[in-house]
């Protein structure tokens, strides 16, 4: 990462981890130090320093300390701050296979799904429809959990499945309506099998459709078995899942769309 200075607004606010705790951070125009949550932080070999009435730091000692990923992007011209835990998200992600001729028949139809509630796993009803009999594995096993489905909005494409084992942490659900073009997102999904892969995108077009199922769509970054993969805003919050997809770009049904019709 190139070492830019940039300033740090007084008391500003940066989502932390998977967006479930907030940090305060204020500056001192005397010293100069950065205070976490009441707490000065030290940076190794990048002294702050004042430049007309700003602190200014590298954004890279900035990432370092605070423990967040933080990026310039040359094209948008700006910051991007990314506190996004990809990889405890992908605890709350399934892969989700569908069949028939009973509980121990085959399962020949495979997709992906997210926990949305503590005993609701929110996937694409094209991945259940017509299908007697489902299963998931959780990302840190491979063992066959028979879920049952419990509810569904097939206008938008949505089943939800309910798992026996309840212990499983949800995901925090965004507001899909504040999604804008240019957008950066990450989709946890299970193509081909491969279970809970993370991708990252941008948001090409969003709209809210009346006779569309889907809502927005992002770069071309899905494959076969990744619909009702769960599409992840930069503060870790579940904002819509993966409907379908090409060679040119993936649709994706916006969690608001499904929760309305869910509710319904």
């Amino acid at each position: 990462m190139k070492k830019r200075l940039f300033s740090l607004m007084i008391a500003a606010m940066l989502l932390a981890g998977t967006g479930a705790a907030t940090v305060s951070y204020t500056l001192s125009p005397a010293e100069y130090p950065i205070v976490v949550n009441g707490t000065a932080m030290e940076f190794d070999g990048a002294v702050p320093m004042n430049w007309e009435g700003s602190t200014m730091l590298p954004l890279r000692a900035i990432a370092e300390a605070l423990g967040v990923d933080i990026q310039w992007n040359e094209e948008k011209r700006q910051v991007e701050i990314n506190t996004v835990d990809l990889e405890a998200l992908k605890d709350s992600c399934v892969m989700v296979y569908a069949g028939s001729n009973g509980k121990y028949g085959t399962y020949d139809r495979q997709g992906s799904g997210v926990l949305i509630d503590y005993d609701e796993i929110l996937t694409c009803w094209h991945v259940v429809e017509d299908k007697s009999h489902y299963i998931v594995k959780y990302d840190d096993s491979d063992a066959d959990i028979w879920v049952e489905l419990s509810d569904s909005a097939e206008k938008k494409d949505a089943a939800v499945l309910t798992p026996p084992d309840r212990s499983v942490k949800p995901v925090k659900i965004g507001d899909s309506n504040e999604v804008k073009v240019g957008d950066t997102v990450y989709i946890i999904s299970s193509p081909h099998g491969e279970k809970n892969v993370i991708t990252s995108g941008e948001v090409l077009k969003s709209a809210h459709y009346t006779n569309k199922i889907f809502g927005m769509t992002v770069e071309p970054i899905t494959e076969t078995g990744s619909s009702g993969g769960a599409v992840f805003n930069l503060k870790g919050e579940l904002i819509g899942i993966v409907e379908a997809g090409d060679d040119y770009e993936t649709f994706v049904v916006p969690i608001n769309y499904i929760r309305a019709e869910l509710a319904a």
